[in-house]
């Protein structure tokens, strides 16, 4: 018994031993395939870019070419040697990243033959998911179809813009994604520093913005978010304490001029942060955020709100923003966005209370194209209704919302702008109403209530700003960006065939174009909102 004991252990011993040496062997020739793999690609790039010697060039390509087939040739005797597909557990991560080189070098056959076999190590967790998948994007372009995972980008042949190589829909995507335990499109891109923005079902290579962009935009928020002057306050002093500094009237929102724009102030960074997890900037949002952020703070607020004579304080648009605070943190998976949540409870349960009590009491809806505007706000509303999930406030909110809106016709939007909007009074509720109608619903209805969509551009034109100084004047570079977003909201809601969609789509654009060029924060008067404007336009957040 002993001796066959020994005889089982040397056996072993000897099996491990060739098991070590087969690895060792496959990872060198992984290594040695990888320098043949660039062998002549450097030169032969060079030589190309300087239109020269095209007999050399063809020579090397021959011989290249000759030592890719040879690498292959390897792939496939390490396939037949492992059983499968080698991966990190056989030869390690560097040696194993070479076979999705050979991978991409191989013809759409070869391809085709792989890929069951990596998909198979990616259920046996000797392949990672993110390797698979985009091997499998690599392999459907060389097919010329649409992506099934997203990670392949193009860049533009009219300039550096670069875009999601085209892919069937960000929704079939996320599916995709999902059953490969992958984190959605929008947040994988996040990582990495670039946000993308749809550009509708008939255009498929969608739109990517570099995060620095949208960065520098959020500079503009960071900037005021403690300037307490110069500032606007509008309360009801019910006596001479009353009359206070704003950081002592409402120390979590007292800057950025008013309270309204330091609210959204926060959204921006909360938004930029909560996309961008990797960007250097996101550290310095979240250590500002959380300085507000207090449970002392936060208490002070609603303390604010709870005295005599300012039920009105704020309604509804700065009440919308903060609900629209809070439902940027709601679903963010950071360290701090419980505890933030926690703090701001009470507050947002007193703006719904507040708003609960005060929509079913409305009459009529208000048609204005600035704060007082009740479509912008219920839109605002009613997304954090439907992420918070508050079933109670959101059925609430479609009740009122169709009983003051559904019937109306014809919206006269040739009267717009008046001089200081920064709504679309028309298009504000068009964005509103596609939320609570079906498609078909909403198609009809629109047809009805601005006709002249079919017109082209003819029936909007972009607003024209005289002096950015004048902070009132300075409306309308906001009113051209909310436009801008309004118009996308419109246009997503249409089916994929409605040729409505892409008038709408081209008029977003012009509009978007004339807005962010103001986004520079030259003037207070601009610099202290706009940026929050921009940002709700450029990250889509009422698509999402």
């Amino acid at each position: 018994m002993k001796l066959t004991k020994n005889i089982i252990l040397f056996a072993a011993a000897l099996l491990c031993n060739f098991c070590l040496s087969q690895a060792a062997d496959i990872k060198e020739g992984m290594l040695l395939a990888l320098q043949q793999d660039q062998q002549h690609r450097s030169q032969l790039n060079t030589l190309k870019n300087q239109q020269q010697n095209v007999g050399l060039i063809k020579q090397l390509e021959q011989a290249q070419n000759n030592l890719d087939q040879d690498n292959l040739k390897f792939l496939d005797q390490v396939i037949n040697q492992l059983g499968h597909w080698p991966g990190i557990n056989d030869v390690g991560e560097n040696a194993a990243k070479i076979g999705l080189i050979l991978f991409k070098r191989s013809d759409l056959n070869r391809q085709a033959s792989y890929l069951p076999l990596i998909y198979t190590e990616v259920q046996n967790h000797n392949i990672p998911a993110t390797w698979y998948s985009e091997l499998y994007d690599h392999h459907l372009m060389m097919k010329n179809l649409p992506q099934n995972f997203g990670h392949l980008l193009v860049k533009s042949t009219h300039s550096e813009q670069q875009f999601l190589y085209p892919i069937q829909s960000i929704e079939q995507v996320n599916k995709n994604r999902k059953i490969l335990g992958l984190t959605p499109l929008k947040e994988m891109l996040g990582t990495k520093n670039w946000l993308l923005r749809a550009k509708g079902e008939v255009n498929r290579n969608h739109e990517l913005v570099p995060a620095e962009q949208l960065m520098q935009i959020a500079d503009l928020a960071l900037t005021c978010l403690d300037q307490i002057y110069p500032n606007s306050i509008k309360h009801i002093l019910n006596h001479a304490d009353d009359a206070a500094v704003p950081d002592q009237l409402y120390p979590a929102f007292f800057g950025c001029f008013d309270w309204h724009s330091s609210v959204h102030g926060h959204w921006l960074l909360v938004r930029a942060a909560k996309l961008f997890p990797n960007h250097e900037k996101t550290p310095v949002f979240i250590e500002r955020l959380a300085a507000h952020f207090t449970a002392e703070k936060l208490k002070s607020e609603l303390d604010y709100f709870q005295q005599s004579g300012r039920a009105g304080f704020e309604r509804p648009y700065g009440l919308a923003w903060f609900l629209q605070l809070y439902a940027e943190i709601h679903d963010w998976q950071h360290p701090s966005a419980q505890a933030w949540l926690l703090n701001m409870q009470p507050l947002k349960n007193h703006i719904v209370q507040q708003l609960t009590s005060w929509v079913p009491k409305l009459a009529y809806p208000i048609r204005s194209g600035e704060h007082s505007q009740t479509a912008f706000a219920f839109g605002l509303a009613y997304d954090y209704a439907k992420i918070t999930e508050d079933h109670v406030f959101s059925d609430l909110l479609e009740q009122q919302v169709n009983r003051l809106y559904l019937d109306d016709r014809k919206c006269p939007i040739n009267y717009e702008p008046s001089g200081h909007d920064f709504l679309s009074p028309c298009l504000a509720e068009a964005d509103l109403m596609r939320r609570v109608l079906s498609q078909q619903d909403y198609s009809k209805w629109l047809k009805r209530f601005l006709p002249g969509i079919k017109k082209g551009s003819r029936w909007l034109k972009i607003a024209q700003v005289t002096d950015r100084v004048d902070g009132k004047l300075a409306h309308l570079d906001g009113l051209n960006i909310a436009r801008a977003w309004m118009l996308e909201g419109m246009a997503f809601a249409l089916p994929k065939k409605d040729k409505r969609q892409q008038l709408l789509l081209k008029l977003a654009d012009k509009h978007a174009e004339s807005g962010l060029a103001a986004v520079t924060g030259e003037h207070y008067s601009g610099g202290h909102w706009l940026g929050s404007f921009a940002t709700y336009y450029l990250t889509q957040s009422g698509l999402n």
